[in-house]
């Protein structure tokens, strides 16, 4: 416990923590079964996303509906969704950061099996930042070359 934190200050700040890592892996199930609605409900009108790198999908997204259209955007290269394996998460206070893979498979049969390190906030259940790390060589391997 920190020595700046009382007891229950450390102990809701721990319920919070475990609340938001909950939230992440429910949206990460939601994402590789295709639940828009469940990814939804956790994303903040005024979400801030951020996919770092050059490709033609990187770049700042605006609020909850430019993220959903990148999502569709990114949706109509692949050949269902992508279900992602979470290999570490970590949470400190509104923060949570996940290490995670994803296996799938494009709509011309090319595999697109991604790492990924996504940095999210939170603000009372609904990510209101989100920052996404990933292999973007392969984005533009699989993804955007013939």
């Amino acid at each position: 416990m920190p020595d700046n934190l009382s007891y229950e200050e450390w102990k809701k700040q721990k319920e919070t923590e475990e609340k938001n890592i909950a939230i992440v892996k429910t949206v990460a199930d939601a994402v590789g079964e295709g639940d828009a609605e469940t990814i939804i409900s956790y994303l903040h009108d005024n979400l801030q996303y951020m996919m770092m790198g050059t490709t033609p999908f990187s770049g700042p997204r605006n609020g909850k509906a430019e993220f959903l259209e990148l999502f569709g955007d990114v949706a109509a290269y692949l050949d269902g969704m992508i279900p992602l394996d979470i290999k570490n998460i970590v949470a400190s206070g509104d923060w949570v950061v996940v290490e995670a893979t994803g296996d799938g498979k494009t709509k011309t049969g090319k595999s697109y099996n991604n790492s990924y390190c996504q940095i999210w906030r939170f603000e009372k259940g609904l990510a209101v930042e989100f920052r996404e790390y990933l292999d973007t060589q392969l984005v533009m391997d699989v993804l955007f070359k013939e």
